[in-house]
């Protein structure tokens, strides 16, 4: 069990690598959308073409990362569990290439699939199956294990070119052809359950007890990726409802919202949105403090600044990955709490009849 426990912690602070990168991010992110967002229409001098050049290319730079963070955690983790080895992180990062072209090209996944359905993704400009931080995950822990057996390797004298560090990329690549086989039967299974939850939770949406659950299962779902297949169809599709606007057919909760806040009459819509703004603007904000009260004494000051940066992206444009996954890996229970209190937060909005939502 102690030992257990031993690799655990281990692997919580391998994830800490790329954590580690996601305050600077939301600072490029938060400082670039507040130079080009509504403050400068308050603040004139910042609508000047430089600021707003400068402005939309530190967000462009923020979202790139974020964009990018399946990636990032396959490379981290690989450092992370050997020491810091550059031949591990070169495994991960071709093994990621590797395993989402593979998938790309079996199941003839094409950009515009990814743009019609929240079960595809693109990975380093690769149309494929949205797997998520998750996918990073794995793939980096399957270049650590690879690093472990093979980087001694001594094959004979023949085949001495292959010794050592060089059977470490040969490896990986054939091993990452295998783990994109096992994640194309493994996913699309695990997609079809969440769209089969979803339509149980749409069939049932005046229900506050849904609403609690989509919330839940909302921020649950981040981790994987999974999240992008679970919201859009409450948002974009007729699963988050229809109404009429303006004479007009309009479907999904967010496409609602936005019809019904252009056409300026009553706003009805906002059931699958609203319960998100107490927890990225308050709730978090509480998390953030915790975990700033709970330091070490000596530690305070390091954290203060990794967290204001964190909780002041999930504030000011609702980006929470940065605060989230600063506890995600290292306090996994915590992080269930966290989502058992956002379904709470989406249930209590809707049983308040707040009606709230984004254009994002």
């Amino acid at each position: 069990m102690k030992k257990y426990f031993g690799s655990l912690q281990k692997f919580g602070k391998s994830l800490m690598v790329p954590v580690a990168l996601l305050p600077a991010a939301g600072i490029l992110l938060g400082l670039g959308a507040a130079l080009t967002g509504p403050l400068a229409d308050t603040l004139t001098f910042l609508q000047n073409d430089i600021i707003q050049l400068i402005g939309s290319g530190m967000s462009d730079i923020g979202i790139s990362i974020f964009n990018n963070l399946a990636v990032i955690f396959a490379i981290g983790v690989a450092i992370g569990l050997t020491g810091g080895s550059g031949i591990a992180a070169l495994a991960a990062l071709l093994g990621y290439i590797i395993m989402n072209k593979t998938i790309s090209f079996a199941l003839g996944i094409t950009p515009e699939m990814v743009s019609e359905s929240g079960e595809y993704g693109m990975a380093l400009g690769i149309p494929t199956l949205e797997t998520g931080v998750l996918g990073g995950i794995v793939v980096g822990l399957l270049a650590v294990w690879i690093y472990n057996k093979f980087h001694e390797f001594d094959p004979p004298e023949v085949l001495g070119f292959f010794a050592g560090d060089r059977s470490v990329g040969i490896a990986m690549v054939f091993s990452s052809i295998f783990l994109a086989l096992a994640m194309m039967v493994v996913w699309p299974p695990i997609q079809g359950g969440i769209n089969a939850v979803a339509n149980v939770i749409a069939n049932g949406a005046t229900n506050p007890l849904y609403i609690g659950l989509y919330g839940f299962l909302e921020r649950a779902l981040i981790p994987t990726g999974l999240h992008h297949i679970w919201y859009a169809p409450f948002l974009w599709t007729s699963l988050g409802g229809t109404a009429e606007v303006a004479g007009s057919a309009v479907s999904g909760d967010q496409y609602i919202f936005l019809a019904q806040i252009a056409e300026g009459v009553e706003v009805t819509a906002g059931r699958f949105m609203a319960g998100k703004f107490p927890v990225i603007m308050f709730g978090l904000l509480g998390a953030a403090l915790a975990m700033y009260r709970r330091a070490d004494k000596k530690n305070q000051p390091v954290v203060k600044g990794m967290l204001i940066a964190a909780a002041g992206t999930a504030f000011l444009t609702g980006i929470t990955e940065p605060i989230e996954f600063t506890f995600l890996f290292v306090a996994p229970l915590l992080f269930v709490f966290h989502a058992f209190l956002a379904g709470i937060s989406f249930a209590v909005m809707y049983m308040l009849d707040v009606h709230l939502g984004w254009a994002g």
